[in-house]
């Protein structure tokens, strides 16, 4: 099974498989001890498409016990997309992590979605053509109001053995102009420590996409 952050494969995430991230993302030679390649996995903890030094520092803060790494994320397995008209939830899914490799327990993290579903497909970033949706009713999970850019926010569910759920769907169903409809979402994750409160302390937070949600995006950090 992948280990979050473990480059060399060795079942396990240590300062050696940080050294060798910063050194890729800095564009010099890295490998593994014996000549193998890092594994593909844990290059990219922030599931951007690229190895930069915003992974170490990442992966920095996951060592550190802030954050949580990400092993799995998209719609729930089984589970087909939406279709037009149709009044079937989108069901989304992340599993995370901590440093050592374990599930996340739950007690201490929070899962947001920001869930843009109002844009049709190749429509611009102004949203040109959008389309508003029907109110949005979620489960499992449970719905956090809109954020300033209009997208529903919601904090999912844990499922159990570091597994975070989000169903929602509009009511009437699922509308887009005849372009077809474009569904985006940004990962939102928090964590606190044992004797502190969820949202007191930045390097807690983590976002994956961009995001409008002010306490998650880049200026807030």
């Amino acid at each position: 099974e992948e280990h979050p952050g473990d480059l060399d494969g060795d079942c396990a995430f240590s300062s050696f498989d940080l050294r060798v991230v910063a050194k890729l993302a800095q564009g010099f030679p890295g490998g593994v001890p014996g000549g193998g390649e890092p594994c593909a996995h844990a290059l990219d903890a922030d599931l951007d498409g690229n190895t930069t030094m915003a992974d170490y520092a990442l992966l920095v803060r996951a060592m550190a016990g802030k954050v949580r790494l990400v092993s799995r994320v998209g719609p729930a397995q089984g589970v087909a997309l939406p279709w037009l008209g149709s009044q079937e939830p989108l069901r989304l899914a992340v599993s995370l992590a901590d440093a050592d490799g374990m599930p996340d327990a739950g007690g201490q993290t929070r899962v947001r979605f920001e869930v843009e579903a109002a844009r049709p497909a190749g429509a611009g970033a102004g949203g040109e053509g959008a389309v508003e949706q029907g109110p949005p009713a979620y489960s499992p999970g449970t719905g956090e109001g809109l954020s300033p850019a209009g997208h529903w926010v919601a904090r999912a569910a844990f499922a159990g053995e570091g597994v975070f759920e989000l169903g929602v769907a509009p009511d009437g169903g699922w509308r887009a102009p005849g372009a077809g409809l474009e569904v985006r979402v940004a990962l939102l994750v928090e964590t606190r420590g044992a004797l502190e409160d969820f949202g007191t302390d930045p390097e807690r937070r983590l976002a994956l996409a961009c995001t409008s949600v002010p306490a998650f995006a880049p200026a807030a950090a």
